[in-house]
């Protein structure tokens, strides 16, 4: 009887080539089960680049696994020095680690388990506003009330670095500039200020100062009207695309409202593109802003000419490629909502003692409900899997999101899957409410500590409690 040994063959005659093209179709599940099948098979495929092809790939075409790997690396995993290693069995054994982690991060989730790490978060601008902070990659990075922005890694709580403001580069204009937003991602950080236009940005790998755009590049012709500031009021970022909403106010009434798209370098030599720019007239209040690479979502309200006091509420959804207005999402003055998010199709509203509404972002309808009583300060959804509330108070609630697409618009708790108390504090001022952001490893939590100064909550579903 002749034995017929293919991959067996193959890996006698050292055609690795031939062997990575063959393995090159099969997934992690299979290619695990391929190791079982003899050990001429599991020799077979620590041959060439197997293992390396598979993690390229699985990265490019898996945001999980891209996202798992820089997790593991930013927390420099114990079994892993992560060096540029070229053996085969380095590889393999990266992608194993990634594919156990995500399991275990999604068992995390279901049970609710997680280790929690505090730190002071220092004093804070009256303000309700969000975007005083935020969470990416490694880092939570925050503005402070002396013009500088603290650089945080999201594992350890340490402070990383610190960036200046450069003073010399804003124009005043009788006003000091305050800090009051700042986002970031895998190659920029920027940041924007209360009453000025300028927005500073940074290179996140070399924090070195790279651009401060002046607001001569919001001159727009039409529709122009007298007004006594501008300044920006929303800003996101999403690679390397830069979303501003800079407002147009009169004796503190937002007159319209200037939408700009740009597309930022990544060498300083060159310019700053302007990739679309738009006009939304008011009069009224801005509310919020999101962006991913389809959709921009511009949340605002504007005022009937003849009373200040009502007027339109909407969520406007554009296309982020053309930047025409695809839908817009409307509500009445009694159902504003107190805070918005977007993700992967989906926007979730929260309202102060209403349910929660997700709706879909290519419809504008509302297609779930979930009953929320509490006074919502934040939401957040996560990985398309879970949403995340927070009242004032900074009492966490998640929600199933996938059980709660199934009720049908109609309200029912059965999705509530934990409630988180929220942390004792000696002292508690209503200008302030808690602030929360979230992704699919942590969960970080803004709330006041004393009368001078918040603390830094960080539940972590990766790095869980035993």
């Amino acid at each position: 009887m002749v034995e017929w040994d293919l991959i067996g063959n193959l890996y006698r005659r050292g055609l690795d080539h031939v062997l990575d093209h063959i393995f090159g179709y099969l997934n992690y599940n299979c290619l695990r089960s391929t190791e079982l099948v003899s050990i001429v098979w599991q020799q077979a495929t620590l041959e060439g680049k197997i293992w390396k092809n598979l993690l390229s790939r699985n990265m490019f075409l898996f945001p999980c696994w891209r996202d798992m790997f820089l997790a593991l690396k930013g927390m420099k995993h114990k079994s892993l020095d992560f060096q540029d290693d070229s053996s085969s069995e380095y590889y393999r054994k990266i992608c194993c680690l990634i594919e156990t982690e995500l399991q275990l991060l999604e068992s995390n989730w279901k049970k609710m388990k997680y280790s929690e790490r505090k730190c002071e978060f220092g004093p804070l601008h009256h303000s309700a506003c969000s975007d005083y902070f935020d969470l990416s990659g490694d880092w939570i990075v925050r503005v402070q009330k002396d013009r500088r922005i603290v650089i945080r890694n999201r594992w350890t709580l340490e402070i990383e670095n610190v960036l200046e403001i450069p003073i010399m580069q804003i124009q005043f204009k009788g006003e000091v500039p305050i800090l009051n937003s700042v986002k970031m991602s895998d190659s920029f950080i920027v940041a924007s200020f209360c009453r000025h236009p300028e927005i500073c940005v940074w290179n996140t790998k070399t924090r070195d100062l790279i651009y401060v755009i002046d607001g001569d590049s919001l001159s727009i012709q039409e529709n122009e009207e007298d007004y006594d500031v501008l300044f920006s009021c929303g800003l996101r970022l999403w690679k390397n695309l830069l979303l501003s909403c800079h407002a147009r106010s009169l004796e503190g009434l937002d007159l319209s409202w200037i939408l700009t798209l740009r597309s930022l370098p990544p060498s300083v030599d060159e310019e700053v593109a302007i990739l679309h720019q738009a006009v939304i007239s008011g009069p009224g209040h801005f509310w919020g802003l999101l962006m991913d690479e389809i959709y921009i979502l511009i949340f605002f309200s504007k005022f009937s000419p003849t009373n200040l006091s009502t007027g339109g509420i909407c969520i406007e959804i554009r296309n982020t490629k053309s930047f025409e207005i695809k839908t817009v999402i409307k509500f009445e003055d009694k159902n504003m909502p107190h805070d918005f998010h977007y993700s992967n199709g989906l926007i979730a509203t929260g309202h102060r003692g209403k349910p929660i509404r997700i709706w879909d972002v290519v419809t504008g309808h509302c297609i779930s409900k979930i009953p929320y009583r509490e006074t919502l300060a934040a939401i957040r959804l996560v990985s398309n899997k879970y949403i995340v509330s927070c009242d004032e108070s900074g009492k966490l609630k998640i929600w199933d999101l996938q059980t709660a697409l199934k009720l049908d618009r109609k309200p029912n708790s059965t999705c509530l899957v934990k409630t988180i108390p929220p942390p004792r504090v000696p002292y508690v001022d209503e200008l302030f409410v808690a602030s929360i952001a979230a992704d699919e490893f942590q969960i970080v939590v803004i709330t006041q500590f004393d009368r001078r100064s918040f603390c830094l909550n960080v539940k972590n579903f990766l790095d869980a409690a035993k």
